[in-house]
């Protein structure tokens, strides 16, 4: 599952640090050993800009639009080095996983 912080650090590196997707995947690797696809961050940033637009726009059911923990899930890399079958739960050391 993608955490909270985890997700608000990826989007303020991405379009606040301009860091690219290549350089956070290695990030992730060197000073946490957990492996991070850029992939991987691309569909989650996609899944996030969509729930953002729906949001504003005001254009799903409330029921839909908080379902934000659902649509954030997601697996990392698995069969990595250090990585379960399932993968890692990841999350900013502030913050913990989103609310079901």
């Amino acid at each position: 599952k993608l955490g909270l912080g985890l997700a608000v650090f990826i989007l303020l590196s991405r379009y606040d640090d301009h860091v690219a997707y290549y350089t956070l995947e290695r990030n992730f690797l060197e000073r946490h050993g957990v492996v991070i696809p850029r992939q991987q961050m691309v569909q989650w940033v996609e899944k996030i800009a969509h729930l953002l637009l729906v949001a504003a726009t005001g254009t799903a059911t409330d029921a839909q639009a908080h379902r934000l923990p659902d649509a954030l899930e997601a697996e990392i890399s698995p069969g990595a080095a250090g990585v379960g079958e399932r993968g890692p739960v990841v999350h900013s050391q502030d913050s913990g996983p989103l609310p079901d």
